[in-house]
């Protein structure tokens, strides 16, 4: 969520339920991504889990790049495993996904 003066917060529940968000995002619900779309500084993330999922129900499809595609998205994972095992500082993940995930992310676009 965008608050007020830029900060940004990620909330954490044991569900992934429609009710959850609700009651987090509020009136947001219905139009987050008419949110993000209004403000072009702001880019709307979707979460890795659900780009995954949508890749392997292409997989049959067209395996290659769906290899491709799964095998950037394990890369990202194992960063972000890395860093929880090791109980990384803020600091050292904004450095850690800077420098290795953000080349990952960028080559997954293109």
């Amino acid at each position: 969520m965008l608050g007020e003066h830029g900060d940004i917060a990620f909330h954490y529940a044991a569900s992934r339920g429609a009710a959850v968000v609700r009651e987090v995002l509020g009136e947001h619900y219905q139009v987050y991504a008419q949110y993000a779309a209004s403000r072009p500084a702001c880019t709307h993330a979707l979460c890795w889990a659900h780009t995954r999922r949508a890749f392997l129900k292409a997989e049959a499809i067209d395996p290659k790049p769906v290899t491709q595609a799964l095998e950037m998205i394990r890369a990202l994972y194992a960063i972000e495993r890395e860093l929880r095992e090791a109980g990384a500082s803020e600091a050292t993940i904004l450095a850690r996904r800077t420098s290795d995930s953000t080349p990952i992310v960028d080559q997954f676009f293109d």
